[in-house]
């Protein structure tokens, strides 16, 4: 960041106004259309307008991108397509995502490996301990079946 030296320069702050337009309705029927700036909207909705723009340059231009908190204020399902965007064919140089979540909907074989399923702890120190789902065997002959979701294992 470049910051003027010479008194005679200004940096001019330009603000942004950002509207979202919604329908209006008399009885079903659209009869209008309304604009309201988008500080009414919902958390999902603004965390996903915020989320979209970092997500796609990183994948544009590769590079790692990391969330703390990532499902919060989103549906499980935004965030998993969300998290799908970084499998697609619109990620060629291979950009990746490192989240935190409570979300444990987002625990599903078929979203991520168990390699990139790591958990934290805190210790009784305070320090976070990190433990990979690799580490947790599973006793095949107890397994659980195919179709239920990690969060159960």
């Amino acid at each position: 960041i470049h910051f003027p030296t010479d008194s005679n320069q200004r940096i001019e702050q330009h603000e942004l106004e950002i509207l979202s337009t919604h329908d209006l309705y008399d009885n079903g029927a659209v009869i209008g259309k309304e604009q309201l700036n988008f500080k009414f909207e919902s958390l999902g909705t603004t965390k996903l307008f915020a989320l979209l723009g970092p997500f796609f340059d990183t994948i544009q231009n590769g590079g790692v991108l990391v969330i703390d908190e990532f499902g919060a204020s989103l549906h499980t399902q935004l965030s998993v397509e969300l998290l799908k965007l970084f499998y697609s064919v619109m990620n060629t140089l291979g950009a990746q995502l490192i989240i935190t979540t409570h979300d444990t909907n987002l625990l599903r074989k078929d979203l991520l490996r168990r390699d990139q399923i790591w958990f934290a702890e805190k210790s009784s120190e305070g320090a976070s301990d990190l433990y990979s789902l690799v580490e947790y065997k599973i006793n095949q002959a107890n397994s659980v079946r195919n179709d239920i979701p990690i969060k159960f294992w």
